[in-house]
């Protein structure tokens, strides 16, 4: 039995070897050469290189954000009386809406405080103002009776000059001068007193009406509004909430313009500069901004595409700006930012026929969209059947019965065509270049093209006698 087992595992192993053999180990049919003449060349056929002129786009894979979303908080401490509905996430305010109430009964009271002090310097700084007004009285005064003792004295000095009076006189009298001259200055040392407390009392005065302006805004501070229109985020405090200086309350995000996040890379960055160095792009910066900012991205026009049920809901943006230093080491490309200025001007577009029964009213944070570059180049672009660039970027020229191998640089393709760019001059508009294969191919190898092999043949045709006149 054992020996029987061995003998037909020996036979289902020769079996499948052979089986294996004959399915796989066949001899690989070699490719037919193209019909050749007598001369030995190739049969190939040719298609002329074409001048691109039309616009391609550049897509790109963004992703719609807030433009700016702000943070509101706390500028005075208290107790949130009042939470109204629209500081719920997810609510529409408008400018100058009411989010929040803080408690103000405190800086009310220190309003009305400040204010009787107000009232009490005003009070002081007018008192000053009587005893001012008295004492510029008194100087008048004591100026005319400095006056009056001045001509006596001088009497008296006329008189001891004749000597129709004693010493002690004139003593006298000069001693009343001294003394009314002694008074006048002291009344008006104590003006200037007067004049330098009203100063003082002005500036305290000037302290206390800031103070008060200060408390006044900590009452206006009390009743937090809207400080731009847009949506509510999130929601952080409710109502009885005790918060402090600096609390955040509530985020807003700016619906009035929106940015596109998306990148670029480094081949795309190259067509818009080019097409912004030929003179197409819009809006050009001043040279002052370019000297700034020599990599500076100038406005590019673009659309922003959100599909949805094989509809596409199209807003007019503007690449706008790079976004930080350089290249993201991860991905090494270009962040740039696409700018939309008005999220709800929209116009819809359907390839298939497809209909929505709703609009989509604007473009929303957190879509996934496609960002759609319009570039218009007028340089030398030649336009070729992508089938005619062969591995590694060489395209087969037939050129005076002979084939030329030339290297090209592949720039992009649209649908069937490969747009070439070439660098080297070597390929030029109504060159013929071969797309049919060949098993074998050497450069400066003879072929000849299937159009003019078809019209040699026709013209031989033409030329030969027929059978009519061969009868004759």
């Amino acid at each position: 039995m054992r020996l029987f087992v061995n003998a037909l595992a020996s036979v289902m192993i020769l079996a499948i070897g052979g089986f294996t053999f004959f399915v796989f180990g066949q001899k690989p049919e070699i490719p037919k050469e193209p019909d050749r003449d007598g001369d030995g060349a190739a049969l190939v056929r040719t298609v002329e290189v074409e001048q691109f002129d039309g616009q391609f786009e550049i897509n790109l894979d963004g992703e719609a954000s807030s433009y700016r979303v702000l943070t509101i908080g706390t500028e005075v401490e208290g107790r949130i009386i009042k939470k109204s509905e629209k500081a719920r996430s997810g609510q529409f305010v408008s400018e100058g809406d009411l989010l929040f109430q803080i408690e103000d009964i405190s800086y009310r009271l220190e309003v009305d405080r400040i204010q009787a002090q107000l009232a009490q310097t005003d009070e002081e700084i007018r008192a000053l103002n009587v005893d001012m007004d008295n004492q510029a009285t008194l100087i008048s005064l004591a100026e005319e009776d400095l006056e009056l003792k001045r001509r006596n004295l001088q009497r008296v000095e006329r008189l001891r000059q004749r000597e129709a009076t004693t010493d002690t006189d004139l003593d006298n009298e000069r001693a009343k001068e001294l003394a009314s001259r002694n008074q006048l200055r002291v009344l008006q040392n104590e003006l200037r007193s007067m004049t330098q407390q009203k100063q003082t009392k002005l500036a305290s005065r000037e302290v206390i009406a800031a103070t008060l302006k200060q408390a006044e805004l900590d009452v206006e501070r009390c009743r937090i509004v809207a400080p731009i229109t847009g949506r509510i985020v999130d929601e952080i405090v409710e109502e009885g909430d005790h918060v402090q200086v600096g609390t955040d309350l509530v985020h807003i995000s700016d619906g009035s313009r929106m940015i596109i996040r998306c990148e670029l890379e480094a081949a795309q960055l190259a067509w818009i500069w080019e097409q912004q160095t030929a003179g197409v792009a819009q809006a050009a910066p001043s040279d002052e901004l370019t000297a700034i900012d020599p990599i500076r991205l100038k406005p590019v026009p673009c659309e922003i595409v959100y599909e949805f049920g094989g509809v596409e809901t199209i807003w007019s943006g503007m690449l706008d700006r790079f976004e930080g230093a350089g290249l993201t080491k991860e991905t090494r490309t270009f962040p740039c930012r696409v700018l939309v200025s008005d999220p709800e001007q929209t116009r819809v577009e359907s390839s298939q026929g497809a209909k929505l029964n709703f609009r989509i009213p604007t473009l929303l944070s957190g879509m996934y969209v496609t960002v759609r570059i319009p570039i218009s180049i007028t340089s030398s672009l030649m336009s070729v059947p992508i089938e005619a660039v062969r591995p590694g970027g060489k395209l087969w020229v037939s050129r005076d019965g002979q084939l030329q191998i030339l290297p090209v640089t592949v720039a992009r393709t649209i649908a069937d065509r490969a747009i070439i760019r070439d660098l080297t001059s070597n390929l030029s508009v109504g060159d013929r270049i071969v797309v049919s294969p060949l098993a074998a191919v050497a450069d400066s190898m003879p072929i000849r093209e299937e159009q003019a092999a078809e019209s040699a043949s026709l013209d031989s045709e033409s030329l030969a006698p027929s059978s009519d006149e061969n009868s004759l």
